[in-house]
């Protein structure tokens, strides 16, 4: 429930996937928030952007976006975080 280090989870996958992407050449429009609650009960909600990015800090404030969707009443046990609707990215 601690939504601090919730945040600090999704600022640190935004950091990797955003390096992943770049490395791998692409950008994403939608991110996705996963968690998971202690009786294992699963939900999702997406965050689209107006354009592709491989920002870690636009996929993160999307994250934040999507995570305002979520009831937090119950103790989360996992958090996920996904970046999809890629397009290779165009080197300039």
């Amino acid at each position: 429930k601690d939504m601090k280090v919730i945040r600090g989870v999704l600022s640190e996958f935004a950091k990797y996937l955003a390096e992943d992407l770049r490395k791998e050449g692409f950008k994403g429009k939608t991110v996705t928030v996963k968690i998971r609650y202690k009786n294992f009960s699963t939900h999702t909600h997406a965050h689209s952007l107006p354009r592709e990015t491989s920002s870690q800090i636009k996929i993160y404030e999307a994250a934040l976006e999507a995570l305002k969707k979520f009831e937090f009443e119950r103790e989360v046990r996992l958090v996920g975080l996904r970046v999809s609707n890629l397009r290779k990215a165009i080197k300039e």
